[in-house]
């Protein structure tokens, strides 16, 4: 699986199962209409890890391909923490050990808030490191 399709998997997903706010993906401008209006909002983007073979033995070759699904939570913190809190809940569980397409991930972390950005908003990350497997013919 090429870098790009993994790309347009991961994001897929979670645009399909994620109602909660809206979502700006890698690529995408969220501008200044986000950051004026008061609802939540999410900005996700993957960042790529290390390329793994091994052999299976034989004419195959099983390549592992690891990056990071990085997510950035946009809360008013006028909303309060107990919005914040449901949302991680959902985000967390959404991902956690979650497989589809050849695509595993492993457990996401919550890596910190920063209560000072653009003074009214809080922002909360997300790490959640996943794994591309696929074999490959070595003729």
């Amino acid at each position: 699986m090429s870098l790009n399709d993994a790309r347009i998997n991961i994001f897929t997903y979670f645009k399909e199962n994620w109602s909660a706010t809206p979502i700006v993906f890698e690529g995408e401008t969220a501008g200044d209409s986000y950051v004026k209006r008061n609802d939540p909002w999410i900005y996700a983007y993957i960042s790529w890890g290390a390329e793994h073979q091994k052999s299976t033995g034989g004419s195959n070759s099983y390549i592992a391909t690891t990056g990071i699904f990085a997510v950035k939570m946009y809360i008013k913190k006028a909303n309060g923490v107990a919005i914040k809190d449901q949302y991680t809940d959902q985000l967390l569980s959404l991902f956690r050990q979650k497989t589809f397409n050849n695509i595993s991930f492993d457990k996401p972390k919550t890596i910190g808030s920063d209560d000072d950005w653009k003074n009214d908003w809080t922002v909360r990350y997300f790490s959640i490191p996943f794994v591309i497997r696929s074999v490959e013919s070595l003729l």
